[in-house]
């Protein structure tokens, strides 16, 4: 249970040293990584505020030595701040201090410096802090309280310099939270313990792997389903359980169609919060083993299968396995949303899944498909292919990444096979979730697993330059031969590509045909039987490419 006096205490608890033999001692507090998480959140509807007590060990990972720990919080907004703190071993030398560079960030710095750690040392510390206001994915209100770690609401040690939160907010420990009795709340892990007293209720949630900590809590109802054996459940405000029973079975299954093609499911289960549409600053956002949705999102009928999909498969991609550096988000975002695209295939079929490829789907984003590429191409919004992306902030990114990011990986599916695609996917997940990723490492390591693929070249065109192909076919027929020429009408250099022709006989018959193009026009003799009566470019839309099916209305 929440305590409602705040202090801090710094306890050494391994491997402390007073000398360290003439190494290198760093000052500045960083290099520390976070090994254990405990964290007593108390929620306070009617105040619009919580109070959070951590208890944290820190490892020293980077430094042979240090004189000094600097603890966190506030990433984006000054929504928090620590209350007070008394340390009996160092001394505490700032209190909510600024951050160079980050002034969203307050800081606790502790002086180690009578006795400075040595690498491998661990500090046990434990805070205090209340919140001070509110922001995206921090909301605060009588009637839904959340908190994303992306915020930075809970301390973790200080980056080092150009560092990130994302690994250093993950550890292993509970959450407890404090709240109405006739309120209901998910957090990351399995709930492991629930007493109700007084008018108030405290659920403890642990997780065995490290995780990056958030909830959501609320006057909810909840509906269950299993996955596999695992647990999944909606948290809902205001969707009725009919509508809800759709829903849940649609998670369940697509949690399932997952596991099938990425390996078990990273966390031990899965749930969706619903929110107020008022809540600011998203439709929807991942966690690290739940996610928050507005109502809009539990309305399509069949269940919204794509968006339970993309949010789900960031169990694995952007929450387990975390990738950094330009061109990141092909290992998140758009290999989430072709998570959705597998998802429907294994649940409503191969069309279902091309034509969300093609076009999106009810209850998803509709600029989100190849249609949607196309137009930001003729807004002349491409100007940054995925590769060189430092981030996604603007609008004509994100639908890039979303767009035809997935579409690379279903051309990378079609060119290795289904076997050695799924299979590679899986190796890389598992050799890199425990540590750094980046898209230079992940193209090198499918290169590798397929050295007769030309994946290199692959990349290539596909991750470093803007645009997609524009295919056109002409072709005449005589004596039994079928003369076809192909061209490359798109704007900048043409694409090495290997595409299918389809070609339809009088009698009902159809071969397909596969031509080598890498020049704006290619021409070619075809052996054909009887007469055909058509001929199509890649019938099975297994490159992106410019088809007027994609015509937006009054272009």
């Amino acid at each position: 249970m929440m305590k409602r006096t705040f202090w801090v205490t710094a306890t050494i608890v391994a491997t402390i040293c007073g000398s360290l033999g003439g190494q290198q001692v760093d000052t500045s507090g960083t290099g520390w990584a976070l090994t254990r998480l405990d964290l007593d959140v108390a929620i306070y509807p009617t105040d619009r505020r919580i109070a959070v007590e951590a208890d944290l060990v820190v490892r020293l990972t980077d430094h042979d030595g240090s004189t000094r720990i600097a603890l966190a919080m506030n990433s984006r907004d000054s929504i928090m701040a620590f209350d007070s703190v008394t340390t009996p071993s160092g001394a505490v030398v700032a209190m909510n201090a600024s951050v160079p560079g980050r002034p969203a960030m307050r800081q606790v710095i502790i002086d180690l410096a009578g006795q400075p750690a040595a690498r491998g040392g661990e500090v046990r510390l434990h805070t205090f802090a209340s919140s001070r206001a509110t922001s995206n994915q921090f909301t605060l209100a009588e009637d839904i309280t959340l908190a994303s770690w992306v915020t930075g609401w809970y301390p973790v040690p200080l980056p080092s310099p150009g560092g990130s939160l994302s690994n250093l907010a993950k550890a292993p420990g509970k959450t407890r939270l404090d709240i109405p009795a006739n309120w209901r709340a998910v957090s990351n892990g399995i709930q492991t313990d629930t007493i109700t007293k007084g008018g108030r209720r405290t659920e403890q949630w642990t997780t065995e792997q490290p995780l990056a900590r958030s909830f959501a809590a609320g006057p909810y109802r909840v509906v269950q389903a299993t996955a596999n054996g695992r647990r999944v459940e909606l948290l809902l405000l205001t969707v009725g359980d009919a509508e809800a029973r759709v829903q849940v079975g649609a998670l369940a299954q697509s949690i399932v169609a997952l596991e099938r093609r990425f390996g078990p499911y990273p966390t031990g289960s899965y749930a969706i919060a619903e929110v107020p549409d008022w809540v600011p600053g998203f439709l929807a956002a991942s966690e690290q083993g739940f996610m928050m949705a507005k109502p809009a999102n539990f309305s399509v009928p069949s269940g919204n299968i794509p968006l339970f999909a993309h949010e789900a498969a960031h169990g694995y991609w952007g929450n387990e396995l975390v990738s950094s550096g330009r061109g990141s988000a092909f290992l998140s975002e758009s290999i989430s949303q072709y998570a959705a695209v597998i998802a429907l295939e294994e649940i409503l079929g191969p069309e279902a899944a091309l034509s969300f490829l093609k076009f999106s789907r009810e209850g998803y984003i509709p600029l989100q498909s190849a249609r949607g590429y196309f137009e930001v191409i003729r807004r002349g919004a491409d100007s940054v292919a995925i590769a060189d992306m430092a981030n996604i902030s603007g609008m004509a990114k994100r639908i890039v990444v979303d767009s035809k990011g997935p579409w690379i990986y279903h051309m990378l599916r079609h060119s290795l096979g289904d076997e050695l695609f799924f299979a590679s996917l899986r190796s890389y997940f598992e050799t890199h979730r425990d540590g750094s990723s980046n898209l230079r490492a992940f193209r090198e390591f499918m290169t590798e697993a397929a050295p007769e693929a030309g994946l290199e070249a692959f990349f290539a065109q596909w991750l470093d330059r803007t645009g997609a192909p524009h295919l056109e076919i002409s072709w005449t027929s005589g004596d039994g031969i079928l003369d076809v020429v192909l061209a490359q009408t798109q704007e900048g250099s043409v694409y090495t590509l290997d595409i299918d022709i389809r070609i339809d006989g009088a009698d009902g018959s159809s071969v397909v045909h596969t031509i080598h193009s890498d020049q704006r026009r290619v021409e070619t003799r075809v052996p054909v039987v009887g007469r055909p009566t058509a001929v199509t470019i890649d019938p099975e839309f297994k490159i992106l490419r410019w088809d007027e099916t994609y015509r937006m209305p009054g272009n």
